[in-house]
């Protein structure tokens, strides 16, 4: 889901089930494509290319984060601050 209600008013998205894996590295013997075709989903750098692309949205799944879990100032801290985010979307304040 690229859009929800408060996407563009500083909120996240938290989410899992979709069985994306870290942008490098990850578990042994796991299938590892290298691309995100197939918009990204089960494939590597979910969570990258969210943050690259200034979406706050993240896959809380364990397989996603080296099968451990992520607190919320880890996944706040993933993103790139507020007066960069409103940068990254022309948001002027």
């Amino acid at each position: 889901m690229l859009d929800w209600d408060r996407a563009f008013h500083g909120s996240y998205m938290l989410h899992g089930h979709i069985h994306s894996l870290p942008a490098e590295g990850g578990a042994a013997g796991l299938p590892a494509p290298a691309d995100r075709s197939n918009g990204g989903f089960g494939l590597r750098g979910y969570n990258e290319w969210n943050r690259v692309h200034g979406v706050r949205r993240y896959d809380v799944g364990v397989d996603a984060n080296g099968y451990a879990p992520v607190s919320a100032e880890q996944i706040v801290a993933f993103f790139p601050d507020d007066a960069a985010w409103r940068e990254m979307h022309g948001i002027r304040m």
